[in-house]
């Protein structure tokens, strides 16, 4: 491939809000997002950049009919009920009526189906669209019932939509009519859940209609931040080693001693194929795939029919003995080390999650470890689905509860380009690997989506030789507080991925950076791709690094010992966007230090007809022992950009830049020396070229070479 871009320099289109907006505690971008239109607000209180439907039952009886709303979203965050005309595109009917003197739009149809509604505000200057399930009638006894998601946070008056499904003693999962019978915390209305205004942790109660099953959910409803928790520094524990199940050491969190390089990943997983020791399982078209995994014995190998599809919801379940169990496809796969494409996996076994619910996902009980996905297809057929691939025991207490030596490796993962997949791989486990693979079409509208996300487990992460594609953020290590104390992400090796947001996702799918770290540490990201970043659901930077105490429960979060170096950043409005810390809901965290980002290249970043930030570099805050050098970067407006405390021991050396308009720039302290000598005190900016840049104004010891000659 080349990245010598003929792209169209049209600024990007602006995205009308929605709940990104909405959900500013749990999305923390620093960064901001665009204006909305001028249409003004209820009231007139503020001005609205968008409109949010939702149906109060999201799956219904045949003839049940079900309240669906619309709010207006106002650039302060706020909603507002507001009266909107409706349209059902695939039948139903939509009847008006009022009650206790108030309109109600109420959604009803007599036939099975996936319908989608369509809300205006009578302006019709925006849209947004819901779903209502109808079941089909299934006399099929279900053994369980599920909420989604089983736990969340919130603040008090913000809402969620739950989602129940049930599973049968065949394991397959079924959409089920059910709502919120016993209320904690907050008020109900269907699935619809809106938090009081009081403090802690409330469960709530999902049952069936006209049966005996429920299931629980956690709402942790934030406290004020004028009275936040006290702040405790627990410690956090040592990367779990490759070679064992059981050795789960934990050391004092600290930040960086002054003037160290950034630590390297302490562990390199080794992801060599492990030829088996057992039997081989196959799995004929139309064979349970759930038995043959409940079977299976480590050091078995199931083969899969190649090109059959298995539609379910499958669990890996916690294995004793030695051994991997491997799960595959019946054909020719790629070579070892060989990234897959869509084209290479056209005879893989398809798997496919038939509803909402995770295509393949680990046991909650017991340990789920040692399994190999290999040449496998893994999708879903509902319209939204949560994760294909969830590595995540939701209910650990201890690390040693978190599922460990998950590889996926030459995998083909991917959504349809108009399905709402939250997530391609959730990857909170320990020793975990994603190789050689292909993971697309992971994207939502009005909320993040990642391909691959963990804010769960102490590692290590091997990621390396993938194509990942994600509409939020392609790639997140944080993001959500982990459900056990302590916990950083650690020891990750992400290496000669190409990162990409395909342009045809432009005003269609919310997109906010390609990568981003909130709470992690040892990280080396070397050799990538990263391509395609536009204005949006933030102000367009490529990565984002910034310690995140993301609901006010992680105060040992930190982004430390951080390697950037020979990557290639291509076609976005900024580069890099670090803050020392940006916590949520009045918690703290350990402010982000030890930061190398050296030989990297930007293509076509901060460029004059791009929308945006325009920023190589932006530092906030606080931050320490942070280091640029050997970098090559031609901006049209800033090199970088400083705000906040000062930066201690900062370093920038030896780079190629062009000056653009602004040059190195600090908020109130002006371009070039001046705004060193306050953001940066301590720091060193020497040996750069700075091409354009007024030699009067930086300090000596640089190059300001009024022209470029073309580079070629």
């Amino acid at each position: 491939m080349t990245f010598k871009h003929k792209l169209s320099r049209r600024l990007a289109i602006l995205r009308q809000l929605s709940f990104a907006v909405l959900a500013g505690a749990s999305a923390s971008c620093m960064d901001g997002g665009p204006l909305g239109s001028d249409l003004d607000a209820p009231g007139g209180s503020a001005q609205v950049v968008g409109i949010l439907a939702s149906s109060d039952n999201p799956t219904v009886a045949p003839d049940q009919a079900t309240p669906v709303r619309a709010v207006a979203v106002t650039a302060d965050g706020g909603r507002t009920p507001v009266q909107a005309d409706w349209v059902a595109l695939d039948g139903g009917e939509l009847r008006d009526t009022v009650v206790n003197s108030k309109h109600l739009t109420y959604f009803s149809a007599k036939e099975p189906g996936d319908y989608r509604l369509v809300s205006f505000d009578r302006g019709k200057k925006f849209r947004d669209t819901t779903r209502v399930t109808v079941p089909k009638a299934n006399s099929v006894s279900l053994a369980k019932l599920y909420i989604l998601p089983a736990a969340v946070s919130l603040l008090a008056g913000q809402g969620q939509q739950f989602f129940v499904y049930g599973r049968t003693s065949a394991g397959d999962s079924v959409p089920v009519v059910a709502d919120l019978q016993q209320v904690a915390g907050g008020t109900a209305s269907g699935l619809n859940y809106t938090a009081g205004d009081t403090a802690g942790s409330f469960r709530i109660v999902a049952k069936q209609h006209g049966g005996s099953l429920s299931d629980t959910a956690t709402v942790a409803i934030a406290a004020p931040a004028s009275a936040p928790a006290p702040i405790t520094q627990p410690e956090a524990p040592a990367p779990t080693a490759p070679t064992t199940d059981t050795t789960l050491a934990s050391a004092p969190l600290q930040p960086v001693t002054s003037g160290s390089a950034p630590e390297l990943p302490r562990v390199s997983l080794d992801t060599r194929y492990v030829p088996p020791t057992g039997n081989t399982i196959v799995v004929p078209a139309g064979g349970s795939l759930q038995a043959a995994l409940n079977a299976a014995q480590r050091g078995d190998v199931i083969q899969l029919a190649a090109g059959a599809t298995f539609t379910g919801n499958f669990t890996l379940p916690a294995k004793p003995g030695t051994g991997w169990v491997t799960i595959t496809s019946a054909t020719t796969l790629p070579p070892e080390g060989t990234r897959v494409t869509p084209q290479s996996a056209a005879n893989f076994a398809k798997i496919a999650s038939p509803n909402a619910m995770p295509t393949i996902t680990t046991a909650e009980s017991g340990d789920a470890s040692y399994y190999r996905l290999m040449g496998v297809e893994v999708r879903s057929s509902a319209s939204m689905t949560y994760a294909l691939v969830q590595i995540f025991n939701r209910s650990a207490t201890s690390l040693s509860q978190i599922p460990q030596w998950i590889i996926l490796d030459r995998v083909y993962v991917h959504g349809t380009p108009t399905q709402d997949i939250q997530r391609c791989v959730m990857l909170n486990g320990r020793s975990s690997a994603v190789i050689d693979s292909w993971l697309a079409d992971c994207h939502l509208k009005g909320t993040d989506a990642q391909a691959i996300i963990s804010w769960t487990s102490p590692g290590p992460f091997k990621i390396e030789n993938n194509h990942l594609e994600g509409s939020g953020e392609n790639v997140m290590f944080g993001g959500a507080d982990p459900v056990i104390a302590g916990v950083v992400p650690s020891d990750i090796t992400f290496r000669d991925n190409h990162v990409v947001k395909p342009l045809s996702w432009k005003g269609i799918w919310t997109a906010k950076n390609l990568f981003e770290i909130k709470n992690a540490q040892r990280v080396l990201v070397e050799g990538n791709v990263f391509e395609n970043n536009w204005l949006d659901g933030q102000t367009g930077f490529a990565i984002v690094l910034k310690s995140v105490n993301q609901q006010g429960g992680c105060n040992w979060c930190v982004a430390q010992d951080l390697t950037f170096r020979s990557n290639l950043i291509v076609n976005a409005p900024g580069g890099f966007n670090m803050a020392a810390q940006q916590n949520e809901s009045g918690g703290t965290s350990i402010p982000a230090n030890d930061i190398l980002i050296a030989n990297n290249v930007f293509q076509d970043v901060a460029q004059s007809t791009q929308a945006g930030s325009r920023i190589l570099f932006q530092i906030l805050g606080a931050m320490q022992d942070v280091e640029v050098a050997h970098n090559t970067g031609f901006t049209d407006d800033k090199v970088a950009m400083f705000d906040g405390a000062p930066t201690v021991r900062l370093i920038m050396r030896d780079n190629l830049f062009s000056r653009g308009q602004y040059g190195v720039f600090g908020s109130a302290h002006g371009e070039g020396s001046g705004a060193l000598a306050y953001y940066a005190p301590d720091g060193v900016f020497r040996g750069n070229v700075v091409v354009s840049a007024p030699a009067s104004q930086y300090p000596a010891g640089n190059y300001y070479p009024t022209s470029r000659l073309p580079l070629e």
